[in-house]
C-alpha cells in the first residue's frame, strides 16, 4: 500500500504545530515514542509529495495519520485559497511580487550603523495637499473618536452642572 502525495503541499506553521499537539496529546509528548514521531514522518512525507508505505506502520499510526489527513487536506485548500486571494489583491494593486519587498522572518545581524540618510523625509518635501490625504491607520481613527466622546461628555458634563447652579439661585 504504497502512496504518493500528488506534489507537495502547503500548510500554515499554525496548522502544522496544531497537528503536531494533537499528536503529541494522543501518543505522548516523548521523543523517544516511536508512534509520534512516526506519524509526524508520514505527515512530512505527505506535505512534502514524498512517498510512503502506510503499511510499515503500526495500526496506531495508520490510523492516527488516516484521521488527521482530511483535516491537512482542508488546511492545504484553506492555504492555497489564501495565497490566491493575496495574488489577487496584489495583481489588483499593481504590485508584482518583484516590486514587493517581502521581510524576512528571521534577523540578519547589521554589520554597520544603519545609513538612515537617503530614507530621511523632510516636512518641505511633503506637499500640504500630500499630508491632508495621509488616511489615519485605525489605532489614531480609535483615539481620535475617543477623544471627540470625551470632549462631548466633558461638555455636556459642564453644560449640565451649569444649569443645575442657575436653578439654585
Amino acid at each position: 500500500m504504497n502512496n504518493t502525495a500528488i506534489a507537495p503541499v502547503t500548510i500554515s506553521k499554525r496548522a502544522y504545530n496544531e497537528f503536531v499537539e494533537r499528536i503529541n496529546n494522543v501518543f505522548g509528548n516523548n521523543d523517544d515514542n516511536d508512534y509520534t514521531t512516526d506519524v509526524i514522518s508520514l505527515i512530512d512525507n505527505y506535505l512534502s509529495g514524498t512517498d510512503y508505505d502506510l503499511s510499515q506502520y503500526a495500526m496506531s499510526v495508520r490510523i492516527a495519520f488516516l484521521m488527521i489527513l482530511p483535516e491537512i487536506q482542508k488546511a492545504a485548500n484553506r492555504s492555497r485559497k489564501a495565497k490566491e486571494a493575496a495574488a489577487k489583491r496584489h495583481k489588483k494593486s499593481g504590485n508584482t511580487a518583484k516590486q514587493k519587498k517581502v521581510k524576512s522572518k528571521t534577523i540578519k545581524p547589521q554589520t554597520s550603523a544603519p545609513d538612515n540618510k537617503d530614507n530621511e523625509v523632510k516636512t518641505s518635501d511633503i506637499s500640504e495637499q500630500e499630508i491632508a490625504t495621509i488616511k489615519p491607520n485605525r489605532a489614531e481613527r480609535r483615539l481620535a473618536e475617543q477623544n471627540e466622546r470625551r470632549e462631548e461628555r466633558r461638555w455636556m458634563k459642564d453644560t449640565v452642572s451649569l444649569s443645575v447652579s442657575d436653578a439654585g439661585h
